[in-house]
């Protein structure tokens, strides 16, 4: 059933071992390998999982496989993302032992004159082609693995082949884009994602102006890294445990550490306009400018203002008779 607790897979494979030994008389497990449905890999006949041990798992074609159960009923419900992600990892690792494509097809020659679930007949000694992760129905006459899963193995043949789906960056901070460039005072944190499960990747990497700077896990989805002063591409490498790599497109990214300046003093100066107990009306004036580019000036005092970077000028009011201090602050985009 698939209602079971992973804490009891052990004991049901142990179950498994039982009745393929005492009831079916066969010397150990049939399958080389069993996955529960939290994605528990277990070592099913002996030796098979980094040997090619003959399984007792497709009756007429276990001389040239290695078989995977997944533990449960897969009829109507499909198997977990957790159990598929083992399933296509145990399959990269056996068929990248000899450099064989997960995601295409091979010639087996039947042990057994037969049918299979398709009603397709075997003949003992031919030769037909099979894909190389197939369904136990492809080649004996069982619903083995089940119409749900079976309908999950083009994702398994997917995930196993590599390389990792869906990478992209996913944001860049302690940086702002101005269009598609990026500014950074030089240790901006680059964060990631793809669709491909972590258990399928073997590491990222960084890169900076197409070299490795940072590396983590496949679990990994984030890494500050360090630029110097100028501009850089950075993006992300992604290899799959079959050893296939993918990498995202490049952002452009400046460093510099250089503030904006203000070319001159701000001024502050009368303004055509009603003249009140309370205000008088007065022109800010300002120019500021940055060696990369200016992103916005503030007016601190005695009131507050945001202004873009093309602003020069704002009209404001002054108390009379009150002495007051006006500050401003021009930011860039780094």
């Amino acid at each position: 059933a698939n209602d079971y607790d992973c804490a009891e897979s052990a004991a049901i494979v142990r179950g498994i071992y039982a009745y393929h030994t005492e009831v079916n008389g066969w010397n150990d497990v049939g399958y080389n390998f069993l996955v529960d449905k939290c994605g528990t890999v277990f070592e099913g006949r002996k030796g098979g999982i980094d040997r090619p041990v003959l399984g007792a798992h497709t009756y007429g074609f276990n001389r040239e496989s290695a078989g995977i159960a997944v533990l449960g009923t897969h009829g109507t419900g499909a198997a977990s993302d957790a159990a598929l992600a083992s399933v296509a990892r145990v399959t990269a690792w056996k068929l990248g032992q000899y450099g064989a494509d997960p995601a295409g097809s091979v010639m087996l020659t039947a042990g057994a004159t037969q049918t299979n679930y398709f009603n397709t007949a075997f003949t003992a000694g031919e030769q037909y082609t099979f894909q190389r992760v197939s369904g136990h129905r492809d080649g004996f006459n069982t619903q083995c693995p089940g119409d749900a899963l079976y309908a999950q193995l083009p994702t398994v043949r997917t995930w196993a082949a590599g390389p990792v789906d869906g990478l992209r960056i996913v944001s860049l901070t302690d940086a702002t884009a101005k269009g598609s460039t990026y500014y950074t005072k030089g240790t901006p944190v680059v964060r990631w994602s793809a669709t491909t499960p972590a258990a399928l990747i073997k590491r990222y990497d960084v890169l900076v102006d197409g070299q490795s700077v940072a590396g983590t896990s496949g679990a990994g989805y984030a890494k500050r890294i360090t630029l110097t002063p100028g501009s850089h591409t950075v993006s992300v490498r992604a290899t799959h445990q079959s050893g296939a790599v993918s990498t995202t497109d490049a952002l452009t990214v400046v460093a510099e550490t250089t503030a904006p300046v203000f070319t001159a003093t701000p001024t502050l100066g009368l303004r055509a306009g009603t003249v009140y107990t309370g205000s008088v009306p007065v022109t800010l004036r300002w120019k500021a400018t940055d060696d990369q580019a200016l992103r916005q000036v503030q007016l601190l005092a005695p009131q507050t203002a945001t202004f873009s970077a093309a602003a020069y000028l704002s009209s404001r009011t002054a108390r009379p008779g009150t002495a007051s201090t006006w500050s401003m602050r021009a930011y860039d985009y780094a």
